[in-house]
């Protein structure tokens, strides 16, 4: 796809350059009074058709894997399906006019001041288009901005704080210790979620890595040490910008694992097929963007999504983690450290 763009990126320029170095070859006259109304007929054909394949080459949204990832895709739709019958619209009239009215050499203009009826029109519907486009999205929002934070909720959900900087992901869990005393007093939960996910000693610490539970909501304390940037996770439908000096609290629900644990590792991009086995497949590699510019490394701050198949295997692998943190390091240095006088 990337080539592609760059392909069509690549021709247009050297079209236009053509036109400014040899206007006099692209200016109708005669016979060719019409070739810029067969240019835009052309053109708005294959954007017709290139629309229509964009499915079939994957060039598409990729699944949705969260509780509310249809009510965003519907509403996306709705839009789409408004804007797209508007553009077409559009632009079929465009290339008619084009066909219907060449120029023609010594053929004057005909001026006129526009009609207000006309006016009125197409001022009101697109008017009526975004009131209702307003008033539909509602649900959608509410359901994803509007979290349910009463005791019982939270104690059944999974808190982490993930803090953006230049160009990272860094995430902290409660260690497993945490966890286990959020198990025994389910309003401690709700007291942390109160004052944001307070550090703790055993908190377990890494980089570009978001971990989260099939059929469990994780809440997400999302904060930015530096510049503006903007959480993304496309198969999770979850898009919120993290600001400086603010904790903002986001959500999300998976509804299919992609992760496999093989020895102390678990491996993603694996699924289960019909008959409950992981198979390997590269659309259950699931990426942690940032779509908010935020210097010259943007593009580098890319991470990766776990979701595991149950809360058993992710606390196995928070108690693996929590092991390796412990250890800073190996044995034998430490003792050729103290052998040396060094502390």
């Amino acid at each position: 796809m990337t080539y592609a763009i760059i392909g069509l990126l690549t021709v247009a320029t050297l079209i236009y350059g053509l036109y400014v170095i040899f206007p006099e070859a692209l200016r109708p006259s005669g016979q060719g009074a019409k070739r810029w109304a067969y240019l835009f007929g052309i053109t708005l054909l294959l954007e017709i058709l290139a629309f229509a394949a964009a499915p079939l080459f994957g060039w598409w949204m990729p699944l949705g894997r969260s509780t509310y990832a249809w009510d965003v895709d519907r509403l996306f739709y709705v839009i789409l399906a408004v804007t797209g019958a508007t553009f077409i619209g559009v632009a079929i009239v465009y290339t008619y006019v084009l066909f219907k009215y060449p120029a023609h050499q010594g053929r004057r203009a005909l001026y006129t001041h526009g009609n207000h009826k006309l006016e009125m029109i197409w001022t009101a519907i697109p008017g009526v288009l975004l009131f209702l486009l307003a008033i539909g999205q509602i649900p959608a929002w509410l359901k994803v901005k509007m979290h349910a934070v009463d005791e019982p909720s939270v104690a059944q959900s999974l808190q982490v704080e993930v803090t953006g900087r230049q160009w990272e992901w860094r995430v902290r869990y409660p260690g497993p210790e945490h966890l286990e005393v959020w198990k025994r007093d389910p309003k401690s939960a709700l007291t942390d979620l109160r004052r944001k996910l307070t550090p703790q000693p055993d908190d377990v610490r890494l980089v570009n890595e978001l971990h989260a539970v099939k059929g469990e909501r994780l809440l997400i304390h999302l904060k930015t040490l530096d510049v503006i940037h903007s959480l993304f996770l496309p198969q999770m439908r979850l898009k919120q910008d993290a600001l400086p000096g603010k904790t903002i609290l986001a959500w999300f629900e998976p509804t299919e694992a992609n992760c496999q644990r093989v020895g102390d590792v678990w491996r993603d991009g694996v699924r289960k097929d019909a008959k409950g086995n992981w198979v390997w497949d590269p659309s259950y590699v699931w990426e942690i963007a940032c779509t908010e510019f935020c210097g010259s490394r943007h593009s580098l701050m890319r991470g990766k999504l776990f979701v595991h198949e149950t809360r058993e295997d992710f606390e196995a692998w928070l108690k693996v983690a929590a092991a390796k943190q412990r250890v800073t390091v190996p044995p034998t240095e430490t003792k050729a450290a103290g052998a040396n006088g060094v502390e």
